[in-house]
């Protein structure tokens, strides 16, 4: 899905829900390294477990 490139007044529930969902999906530690790996787009099943937040960070909303 494409990111809208103007302001909107509401946002669905579901945009934001996307967002958190890819948030999260950074947080999670699977065990494999940074270097040079490759995603097809392809859901993958991962038994990662998420990482901790910083204390300045737990209680903050923040988006990109």
């Amino acid at each position: 899905f494409a990111r809208c490139t103007r302001a909107v007044s509401v946002v669905p529930a579901c945009y934001y829900s996307h967002l958190v969902a890819e948030r999260a999906r950074l947080f999670l530690i699977d065990g494999s390294s940074d270097g040079g790996s490759t995603v097809d787009g392809n859901f993958v099943e991962s038994t990662g477990r998420i990482l901790d937040v910083h204390g300045a960070l737990a209680r903050v909303m923040y988006y990109l």
